[in-house]
């Protein structure tokens, strides 16, 4: 074949059952930026009930056509079934499934009851069915790269933003900067935790120019969407709390601003009524516990954090809000 005794050798086993593609080990991460390992082979084996099965001709051995491998609607699993199949705990399987539903988007869960020859009526039974554009999505993700700093600064010229008149420009601005950004998406969680930052950004005083609410990134092109990002945050919390935002430190400002720049090129955010949609998302979103107590202020250092960010990039992504 080849001339290769190896990958002769192995090309003619016939390799059957689950597939991993590669980029998931990127799109289905934990909070501490580490593959989803669980989720990973928990979504793997959902795929593998739902490629259909060909239908062979018995005398030919041709395909005939295709069938599913499942008998009802939708694929019946059990946690119990994930737990003998790949060894691991009850509490692992059941939180891999709920983050594959609510976090990455990928599979929802449906509770039937059921008739059965054997057992009579049962209840509550699990059955999972694919999401199919989220897991599109996961598996052929858009690179972060995908756009040039120059067009990016094209299209930042086209919004339209009112700079505040205080804004005062650098002749001296450099436009280096360093970063350390990751290649891949990283997986949420509900709520704001503390994770690794997206991006370690060093600025120079001659990068800044303070415009009396935020410090501006003068040579950062997303600079535009930060703005406005922070002009439709601070009014959403004046309208929901009847007071205006607590002024914050220059260091958690610059924090937050680097934070939305990041998510906003991260995620192919790039016009004002998807920066909308997602202050608006967030603030419509519950923050009590079953206890009543609140989960969060809404202070801004809580929304600018890469784990909500996404999450929310995802919901309004889902949505067709942009």
């Amino acid at each position: 074949m080849t001339g290769n005794d190896y990958v002769d050798a192995i090309s003619e086993i016939a390799f059957e059952g689950n597939i991993i593609p590669w980029s998931w080990y990127k799109t289905l991460r934990l909070p501490s930026g580490k593959p989803d390992l669980v989720a990973i082979m928990i979504l793997a084996d959902v795929i593998y009930w739902y490629r259909a099965a060909p239908i062979h001709d018995e005398q030919s051995g041709q395909v005939l056509g295709w069938k599913k491998k499942f008998s009802a609607d939708l694929l019946q699993r059990s946690h119990d079934a994930y737990v003998t199949q790949f060894g691991f705990t009850p509490k692992q399987v059941k939180e891999a499934l709920y983050r594959l539903e609510t976090q990455y988007g990928v599979i929802r869960r449906e509770r039937r009851t059921i008739n059965t020859i054997s057992h009579g009526r049962i209840g509550n039974v699990l059955f999972l069915a694919p999401v199919i554009e989220a897991i599109q999505r996961v598996t052929h993700p858009r690179p972060l790269g995908h756009r040039s700093p120059k067009d990016r600064t094209q299209m930042s010229q086209g919004r339209d933003i009112e700079v505040p008149s205080s804004t005062k420009t650098s002749s001296e601005t450099s436009t280096k900067i360093s970063h350390k950004c990751p290649s891949d998406i990283i997986s949420v969680t509900n709520g704001a935790k503390k994770t690794t930052p997206f991006v370690t950004h060093t600025r120079s005083t001659k990068q800044l120019a303070w415009t009396g609410h935020y410090w501006e990134l003068l040579d950062d092109p997303q600079w535009p969407l930060v703005q406005h990002c922070l002009a439709r945050y601070y009014q959403a919390y004046r309208n929901w709390k009847g007071r205006a935002h607590p002024r914050l430190k220059k260091p958690q400002l610059l924090r937050c601003e680097t934070v939305l720049s990041e998510a906003f090129d991260a995620y192919g955010i790039d016009c004002e009524a998807s920066v909308d949609a997602l202050v608006a998302t967030y603030w419509v979103r519950s923050f009590v516990t079953k206890e009543g107590a609140a989960v969060t202020d809404r202070n801004l250092n809580a929304f600018a954090t890469e784990t909500v960010l996404m999450h929310l990039a995802q919901t309004i992504e889902r949505a067709g809000l942009r």
